[in-house]
């Protein structure tokens, strides 16, 4: 997030046309969205189940939905614009501060498509821990060693 926050602070700094007001309003709803997301992570959406309304549910889904689409749409547009900036380098004397926006760029595509992401499952698998990692013991896999062993064993 640190990398998608100085990309916009770099605009602000290069494109002297650039309101920095409207720059600070980026910043801030990327914020606002990680913070829902946190929040939505472990929120169960309403059903009948649970005594919610139908409204609930279709308002529920409406607003992920647009979510959804939001980040989708920013995600397409800044894919097409790397791809652009990408095709137009100078192959033969590039400039480093390009090269850096680019990546920057690409971090920030990157984003919106995890919000992307998270929002489409979050639609469709409401009560599920989706930012939940599966973390495993040491102890319980097997090292490179065992599996070559194997292998010279004819297990493989």
């Amino acid at each position: 997030m640190a990398f998608v926050v100085a990309y916009d602070i770099l605009i602000t700094v290069i494109n002297h046309q650039a309101k920095i007001s409207v720059e600070c309003l980026v910043i801030i709803s990327k914020l606002c969205t990680l913070y829902m997301i946190y929040q939505l992570n472990f929120t169960f959406p309403p059903s009948r189940a649970k005594n919610f309304r139908p409204i609930s549910r279709a308002a529920y889904c409406i607003t992920l939905t647009i979510f959804v689409l939001d980040n989708l749409c920013k995600f397409l547009v800044l894919s097409t614009e790397v791809a652009f900036k990408f095709y137009t380098i100078n192959s033969k004397a590039p400039k480093p501060l390009t090269i850096v926006i680019l990546m920057l760029m690409i971090v920030n595509g990157s984003i919106y498509h995890s919000f992307l992401v998270f929002f489409w499952q979050k639609l469709f698998r409401g009560d599920d821990d989706i930012l939940g990692v599966i973390k495993q013991k040491f102890s319980d896999t097997r090292g490179i060693n065992d599996f070559m062993q194997d292998r010279a064993d004819g297990g493989v």
